[in-house]
């Protein structure tokens, strides 16, 4: 009895710490671009249905019929609206109460038109449900969306914009995190990882090609290994010139 017992109390343990998180990537574009952005879900707890909105800069456009679930869904409907200059909804729910597959990964994608000049522009997601079978609310942690838009004048002032460029996306960082390095040129890049007291984790070189790279974080350092924090990540060229660019990006995992 004794037996049984403690497996029941280490069961309803684990459940306790269970979470189910959300959030919205981070973009970089230029002025009269178009951005495009993911909404992760990494939940412990199946989940049938989500709903949110989101708090956009009036500067900010949806792209009509931009957004599209992804290949978590198992035929849900989906419902977005633009309820005003400033607030978008998005609905997804099963009439049959079909759970979206697996615990970590995008489940929805959607379209911004940066009309603005630049500047960095908050996504703030508000009126967040995300919902199970028995229509419970089960969503523990909520993470916001940023854009980031610079006009070409100031990437043409700053040539180290052009020149290389580092995104991680979702962060705080999953398993399904993508580390994409932009080069102007063919360079030999230093990748480094701190901790937050700037001791050093990982310290690596390597040759990347002119243009966008992109791999999994988790290839380079895998950041669930590590105690929960902050870190740093940075990413440094050296130029014939002598001239160094870097670029250094808050991760937290």
């Amino acid at each position: 009895m004794k037996k049984y017992l403690i497996i029941i109390l280490i069961i309803a343990s684990l459940k306790s710490f269970a979470t189910n998180t959300i959030w919205i990537d981070t973009n970089t574009v230029f002025s009269g671009d178009t951005a495009f952005f993911e909404v992760f879900v990494e939940n412990q707890d199946n989940f049938v249905s989500f709903q949110f909105d989101i708090k956009i800069s009036p500067e900010l456009n949806y792209l009509n019929n931009s957004a599209n679930l992804t290949a978590r869904s198992a035929n849900h409907i989906l419902l977005a609206t633009v309820l005003n200059d400033s607030t978008l909804r998005f609905i997804s729910y099963s009439p049959i109460n079909s759970n979206f597959s697996g615990n970590d990964g995008s489940i929805l994608n959607f379209q911004l038109i940066a009309s603005v000049v630049e500047g960095d522009f908050d996504l703030i997601m508000d009126n967040v449900v995300l919902g199970n079978s028995s229509s419970q609310n089960i969503i523990d942690y909520i993470y916001n969306g940023k854009l980031i838009v610079q006009s070409y004048i100031t990437a043409k002032l700053f040539n180290e914009i052009q020149e290389l460029q580092v995104k991680v996306f979702p962060n705080p960082v999953s398993a399904e995190s993508k580390l994409n390095i932009y080069l102007q040129n063919y360079s030999m890049v230093y990748l480094s990882v701190f901790k937050s007291d700037g001791s050093l984790l990982l310290n690596k070189m390597t040759y990347l090609s002119a243009g966008h790279s992109e791999y999994f974080l988790s290839d380079i350092l895998d950041f669930r290994t590590l105690p929960k924090g902050n870190f740093i990540f940075q990413a440094i060229v050296k130029k014939s010139d002598k001239k160094i660019v870097k670029k250094s990006i808050l991760l937290t995992n």
